[in-house]
């Protein structure tokens, strides 16, 4: 039945009238009350209590609408009411697949932001990448710390890139110093992260090879540190044989308990068993081959079916260093190369003759002509 053919009971000689649902859609009426309520408050109002249109109900008819009070009006057009129905329109909107719903708003807001951090990032870490494959240093030597740039190669080479990459280039300009990922701390960092993942791919094919060798070698840095190189011999599936580069370890001592124990300590913490080592390669000092207490010993007391290598590498350096030595003729030679450098690098001039002189292979035509201003400088290297 229409709600205008209903009959409703009368207070006071007055009564509710459904044409007001016609100027105010948010109007209900409620039989057991005999009242009426805004069903928009009602649903997305915070502060129900005491508001009449929300606890008890409307019920003075006489009040309703009229040019005095006219309740419903000022219902109408109060600050809360007006909240809560533009929630009623959102909420009919988002259920009638009209507008997105909020959150997936939010999660699409989210989820762009990580996008293009992750773009921003992928472009610093791919600079970095790149300098250390060309063995280019990152930073320079004038870091300001209270501006937080320099001048290294690491920020040209970004702002470069950023010239054709916007999102980067609205990154560095506008981001916050504190979070534009490329202090030296953070490319410090990253340059690790770099490192690690190397390293675990490396490891993981030693792990499918499963036997392996090691190989160490200690030397001083130009910091005075104490540092040994780790390296890993390996065959693959194919029959192809792997030398990698584990990584550097401090030293604070270089004696074979030490250089065994961070041997040992560093190949089990990259996850490999010391039950799968078949040999290891190092320089023929004693300390590192001693028979009783080298570091060689120490490693075959926890794998006893392992063998010892002397390095070829080292013992072709002894070979050429020791036949060098006593042979007079080998060692007059690298005496005499050793000057001819040393006079002709002193001297920008002498360089320029001597390249007009030599073109490629072409060492024929070093000669002593007649009539020639450069004849004295070729004579003395004659």
């Amino acid at each position: 039945m229409s709600s205008s053919k209903i009959v409703f009971p009368a207070t006071d000689g007055r009564r509710y009238s459904s044409k007001w649902e016609e100027k105010f859609p948010w109007l209900r009426y409620l039989v057991q009350k005999d009242a009426a309520f805004c069903i928009n408050c009602l649903a997305f109002c915070n502060y129900k209590d005491g508001d009449v249109f929300t606890d008890k109900g409307f019920n003075d008819w006489k009040n309703a609408t009229g040019s005095k009070r006219e309740v419903l009006l000022s219902h109408n057009e109060s600050k809360t009411h007006q909240q809560a129905t533009n929630k009623t329109i959102n909420y009919k909107q988002i259920v009638s697949k009209e507008e997105k719903d909020i959150y997936v708003s939010i999660s699409k807001s989210y989820e762009e932001k990580v996008k293009g951090n992750r773009e921003i990032l992928f472009r610093i870490i791919d600079t970095i990448v790149v300098l250390g494959q060309q063995n280019i240093p990152l930073r320079g030597h004038n870091w300001n710390k209270e501006k937080k740039i320099e001048d290294g190669n690491f920020s040209r080479f970004l702002q470069w890139k950023a010239d054709d990459v916007p999102i980067l280039k609205s990154h560095l300009e506008n981001a916050p110093y504190n979070a534009q990922y490329t202090s030296p701390d953070i490319q410090n960092e990253l340059i690790s992260f770099c490192g690690l993942q190397i390293k675990n791919t490396i490891l993981k094919k030693v792990q499918e090879a499963k036997w392996f060798s090691i190989m160490a070698d200690e030397s001083t840095d130009v910091g005075t540190k104490e540092q040994m190189a780790l390296c890993i011999r390996y065959v693959d599936r194919t029959a192809t044989v792997f030398e990698d580069f584990i990584g550097f370890i401090e030293m604070e001592k270089v004696n074979a308990e030490s250089i065994a124990t961070a041997i040992v300590n560093n190949v089990q913490e990259c996850g490999l068993n010391m039950d799968n080592l078949h040999g290891q390669g190092y320089d023929g000092a004693s300390v590192m081959s001693g028979n009783i207490s080298g570091v060689k010993a120490r490693i075959q007391q926890i794998q006893p079916k392992e063998y010892y290598h002397h390095c070829r590498t080292h013992v072709l350096n002894l070979v050429v260093a020791t036949s060098c030595k006593a042979l007079a003729e080998i060692r007059n030679l690298f005496d005499s190369v050793s000057q001819l450098t040393w006079f002709l690098g002193g001297s920008a001039k002498q360089m320029a003759i001597v390249s007009r002189y030599l073109s490629g292979d072409d060492t024929d035509k070093l000669v002593i002509s007649g009539n020639n201003e450069d004849e004295p400088m070729l004579n003395h290297i004659n």
